[in-house]
């Protein structure tokens, strides 16, 4: 199985955006007295990062031969 180098390097990119912004926001939010609605923006962001590396994985794999 061949793997395209470009998309696993903007995956891996993108992954490490995303966990970049999920610490940025919880740091922003630290101070706030309402910890249940921070708790609840974090666990709905890492929510959606495995349909975003599902995604990358379907474009990076190669496409298969019907015949």
């Amino acid at each position: 199985m061949q793997v395209q180098t470009s998309a696993l390097l903007t995956a891996g990119v993108v992954s490490l955006a995303f966990f970049a912004l999920v610490g940025a926001l919880v740091w922003m939010l630290r101070g706030t007295r309402r910890p249940v609605a921070v708790l609840a923006v974090v666990v709905t962001l890492l929510g959606a990062l495995p349909t975003i590396l599902y995604v990358f994985s379907v474009i990076a794999a190669p496409a298969s031969s019907t015949g």
